[in-house]
């Protein structure tokens, strides 16, 4: 028996590119020049939808404050991918 996590192309932890607003004005704004920051799939949450953690510390917030805010109080530790 196969589950719908036999197809999914984007499995937890994989390393991504996805299109997120660095800005109010850049979320307002057309989406096709939104850059490409790196994340991590966290969880496939619907047949074609995804959970990303975005791992850019300019777009980092602290739950009370605006984008950017965590740049200097919030650490991240990023995943050994050399595979050793």
């Amino acid at each position: 028996m196969t589950s719908p996590d036999d197809a999914n192309p984007y499995p937890y932890d994989m390393p991504v590119w996805v299109k997120f607003p660095r800005s109010k004005t850049e979320e307002q704004g057309d989406r096709a020049v939104w850059p490409r920051p790196a994340g991590v799939i966290e969880q496939r949450v619907g047949e074609d939808e995804w959970q990303v953690c975005v791992e850019d510390m300019a777009v980092a917030a602290l739950e009370d404050g605006p984008v950017g805010s965590a740049r200097r109080r919030a650490v991240r530790e990023q995943p050994d991918r050399s595979g050793s």
